[in-house]
C-alpha cells in the first residue's frame, strides 16, 4: 500500500467562523481531499437551523467527515498536534515568515503526528493570539490588489496541495514531535520556576513568553526533548 497523503493527517480548524454555509463548504473540501477532521474553535453559537445550513452546504460531506467538532478555544483544538500552521493574507509582526501551501506540506510530510491548519473568521482573519500558537504561517499567492479568498476557497487550495504530497516514506517515526499542549506545559513550568526565584517575569511578560514560545517552536522539540526538560524541571523544583 502506498504512503498516505499529508491531507489525511490534517485537522482543519475554523476559528470563530461567521457563516454556517462556509463551514459546510469546508466539510465538502475536507471530504474531497481526505482531511482527518474539521473543528470549530471559539465561542460560535450555532443553533439547529445553523447546523442544518451546514449540512445542506456540505452536500453529504457531513457524514463522510463526521460532522464538526466544537471546542471553546484554539489552544484546546491544537493541544495534541505536533505542527500547527495558520493562514494569513496580511503581513504580520512577530510571526513566522509566510510560506506557500506546498512548501508547508512538504515539511509536514516529513513528520508523524497530527497537523492542524488554522483558518480565521471571514471578516478579520486570525488574531495575533491565534498565530502565536503556530509553527508556520501559510499565504496563498493571489493578486496583490485583491488578496482575500472566501474561507472555503482558501481551505480547498491548501488541502489540494496537501493531497499532492505523500507522507510516510520520509517521515520520522522515531522523532515524534512534541504536541502543542506539551510545549505550553513546559512554558508554564518555566514561568513558575522563574517566579519562584522572587524575580518574576517583567511587565512585558506576554512578549517574553511569545519569544520563548517562538524559540521552542523553531527547535521542533520531540517528545523526548520535552521529557528531558520536564525531568530537569522536577529536579530544580526539589532544590
Amino acid at each position: 500500500m502506498g504512503a498516505k497523503s499529508v491531507a489525511e493527517k490534517l485537522r482543519v480548524v475554523l476559528v470563530r467562523p461567521e457563516k454556517p454555509r462556509n463551514a459546510g463548504a469546508v466539510l465538502r473540501a475536507a471530504a474531497n481531499f481526505g482531511a482527518e477532521s474539521v473543528w470549530v474553535a471559539g465561542d460560535t453559537q450555532w443553533d439547529a437551523e445553523n447546523l442544518r445550513e451546514v449540512r445542506v452546504a456540505s452536500s453529504g460531506a457531513w457524514d463522510v467527515v463526521g460532522g464538526l467538532r466544537f471546542v471553546q478555544t484554539v489552544a484546546e483544538a491544537v493541544k495534541d498536534c505536533a505542527l500547527v500552521a495558520g493562514t494569513t493574507s496580511r503581513h504580520r509582526r512577530n510571526v513566522p515568515t509566510p510560506v506557500s501551501p506546498r512548501e508547508f506540506m512538504m515539511s509536514a510530510g516529513t513528520h508523524s503526528g497530527p497537523t492542524a491548519l488554522l483558518f480565521g473568521p471571514e471578516s478579520k482573519g486570525l488574531a495575533a493570539a491565534d498565530l502565536a500558537l503556530c509553527h508556520a504561517t501559510i499565504r496563498i499567492s493571489t493578486r496583490a490588489s485583491f488578496p482575500s479568498l472566501n474561507l472555503a476557497q482558501a481551505v480547498t487550495v491548501v488541502l489540494y496541495e496537501a493531497a499532492l504530497v505523500r507522507g510516510g516514506a520520509d517521515a520520522k517515526p522515531n522523532e515524534k514531535l512534541a504536541s502543542i499542549g506539551d510545549q505550553e506545559e513546559i512554558l508554564a513550568a518555566l514561568e513558575a520556576a522563574v517566579n519562584s526565584t522572587g524575580s518574576p517575569l517583567p511587565r512585558n511578560r506576554e512578549l517574553v513568553l511569545a519569544q520563548l514560545r517562538r524559540m521552542l517552536q523553531r527547535s521542533e522539540p520531540t517528545e523526548g526533548d520535552i521529557s528531558l526538560l520536564r525531568n530537569l524541571g522536577k529536579r530544580l523544583k526539589k532544590r
